[in-house]
């Protein structure tokens, strides 16, 4: 062979045998050949012959091939990002693109750098979704090479991280709004329990923000713990976050008065949680009239333990009276002394048994619990304890539905309206001295330590007015009405 055909790769045996593999850079050339012959005859010079040919190679396109991908996972609204990468024996080598087949809505692939990206989203759901990869050169024929790859998908749960209500108590038939912060974007709706026997399923938009508003009336009085489930596209939940509290009074209901005594627990003063025995109360909680303030007078003693408990004024708008059920707060002293807030819960048990508690906790010392014989209980549980002796009463406004006449005035000059008492404590009889008020005619209504009304004076039109020879030793609770002012007065008939 010639020496351009050798250095081609070709070669040739003394018998004649040619060979040749021709390379990928060889492909689509034409070769040309040179075959010598030469004889070993005894009679020099020896004779030779030659032939040149040519020798076409046609171009062949080898598939490209796709680097091993693997199987994939990823969070649902998060990003799944990964590169393609492939190689071509071709020379020169071919353009090469990437696509995807039968992949999920928004799945996409760079066709050129094979960059991969997906979020899924919606109701791409929690499971296993299998497409295929595939990249194909531009060669002839054109030829591909692919991969069938699974990506797993997990759904992210629906958390609700708050829930913002009304700052304080609503009058009744008021609407009341909460707000939902929660951290999902493919929400579908939301179930609301409001703790009134009714629910609200709410479907719920994607906002950015992660919020949305609820709003709802209550029609009755109570202390409410609203509960809220969240479901996402893909049917699944949230855990149920519980509200606390939305409280709901009725201005004009009714009013509630107790007296007796329950056996206090073990466990119940803080200050020695040994102690048990016999604990008395009188209270009356009543709205003034005309006004969101309850008034009224809460008395409890524990003798075992020292502790005489009196208070001193009650919460605005925080006389909750719903059926059997009342409970209030306010503020009182301990001993004559310190800054202490209260809780009353009370039911009425009508035939059955009257329940009583009372909660009292030092607002000077970080809230601690001094008292509470329903200890670890929440506010908003039933008490438990029954009375030893005594009652409950829940006095019901009795509606006329009758038509009533509407008289319009203008309003008042506000007037000063003081009652004084003496002699209290007394050993005969009571005097009640009201200063200030109006021309308008007195009515007054006397408890007694176990709640029952023991003397009932109305329209008296005296600014004195005496009372309480036939009324035995013991606490007594007096109301005076005048038109809309209400003022509460203990007594002490000795």
């Amino acid at each position: 062979l010639d020496a351009t055909s050798i250095a081609a790769g070709m070669s040739i045996t003394s018998a004649g045998a040619f060979s040749w593999t021709s390379t990928e850079a060889q492909g689509g050339g034409s070769y040309p050949v040179t075959v010598t012959v030469t004889d070993n005859g005894a009679n020099l010079p020896n004779l030779t012959d030659t032939e040149t040919f040519n020798i076409a190679v046609a171009e062949v396109n080898a598939a490209p091939v796709l680097a091993a991908i693997g199987n994939k996972s990823v969070n649902q609204l998060a990003n799944l990002t990964f590169t393609a990468t492939a190689t071509d024996s071709d020379i020169p080598i071919n353009v090469l693109t990437f696509s995807l087949v039968g992949a999920p809505v928004g799945a996409v692939i760079n066709a050129s750098t094979g960059v991969f990206t997906w979020m899924p989203r919606g109701t791409q759901c929690a499971g296993i979704y299998t497409f295929t990869v595939k990249v194909t050169d531009n060669g002839t024929p054109v030829l591909s090479d692919e991969e069938v790859i699974h990506v797993t998908v997990n759904n992210t749960l629906p958390v609700i991280s708050s829930i913002t209500g009304v700052s304080g108590p609503v009058s009744i038939n008021t609407p009341i709004s909460i707000t939902v912060n929660h951290n999902d974007n493919n929400l579908s709706n939301a179930v609301i329990k409001w703790d009134d026997a009714t629910s609200t399923v709410q479907n719920v938009p994607n906002p950015a923000s992660g919020l949305f508003t609820v709003s709802h009336t209550y029609s009755i009085p109570g202390v409410y713990s609203i509960l809220v489930t969240l479901t996402d596209a893909c049917g699944a939940n949230s855990t149920t976050f519980q509200y606390d509290y939305i409280v709901v009074y009725d201005p004009n209901g009714g009013f509630v008065t107790g007296g007796g005594w329950i056996n206090s627990p073990a466990g119940a003063w803080v200050g020695n949680p040994l102690l048990v025995g016999k604990a008395n109360f009188g209270f009356v909680a009543k709205y003034k009239k005309g006004s969101t303030v309850p008034d009224g007078n809460t008395e409890f003693q524990f003798k075992e333990g020292n502790l005489n408990f009196n208070s001193s004024s009650y919460d605005d708008m925080r006389l909750v009276i719903s059926g059997t059920k009342a409970n209030y707060k306010g503020l009182g002293k301990i001993n004559g002394l310190g800054n202490y807030e209260f809780l009353v819960s009370a039911i009425d048990g009508g035939s059955g048994a009257d329940k009583f508690r009372i909660k009292i906790w030092d607002k000077n010392n970080s809230n601690t619990v001094i008292y509470d014989n329903n200890m670890g209980n929440d506010e908003n549980d039933l008490p438990t304890t029954s009375l030893g002796g005594g009652s409950i009463v829940i006095h019901e406004v009795k509606k006329n539905a009758a038509s009533k006449e509407i008289i319009v005035e203008k309003t008042p000059e506000i007037v000063p309206f003081t009652i004084t008492a003496y002699p209290n404590p007394s050993t005969q009889y009571f005097i009640l001295d009201i200063k200030g008020g109006t021309t308008e005619k007195t009515e007054v209504i006397v408890y007694d330590i176990l709640g029952r009304m023991v003397k009932h004076i109305q329209n008296s039109d005296s600014q004195e007015i005496k009372f309480g020879e036939e009324l035995s030793s013991g606490s007594y609770i007096a109301i005076i009405n005048q038109g809309v002012k209400q003022k509460t007065v203990r007594l002490i008939k000795q």
